[in-house]
């Protein structure tokens, strides 16, 4: 479990590089869903979040770990302490940040008075 758990920087970089190489792919579910939501916000925190979610821990537990969503917290708590130390880790981290966080654009959104 990720709980006592250590990790070398080449572990971290070989998990992450497969959890972006799975969300990237021509035919992943992950890519078609950010597609379909396009600028909706609702429909990319309901449905591309939890396929992202999903991805991540399918990936931990082909890595050893359990399927869980602490477990997930944990290495990405763990990546970001050891990104610290390794410049290609970092950018690893911050290629799957940019991936999943919505843009500036989808998070505008213009707020307009109600009819009356």
């Amino acid at each position: 479990m990720l709980s006592n758990m250590s990790m070398t920087i080449n572990e971290a970089k070989d998990i992450l590089g497969e959890i972006l190489d799975s969300l990237s792919a021509e035919d992943s579910a992950f890519r078609a869903a950010r597609a379909e939501a396009g600028t909706d916000m609702l429909n990319y925190l309901r449905v591309v979040f939890p396929l992202a979610t999903e991805t991540q821990m399918h990936i931990l537990e082909n890595h050893g770990h359990t399927e869980q969503g602490e477990d997930l917290v944990r290495f990405t708590r763990l990546v970001k302490e050891l990104e610290k130390q390794d410049e290609e880790l970092s950018h690893l981290y911050h290629k799957l940040k940019k991936l999943l966080i919505p843009t500036k654009e989808m998070v505008s959104v213009k707020i307009t008075e109600p009819d009356c």
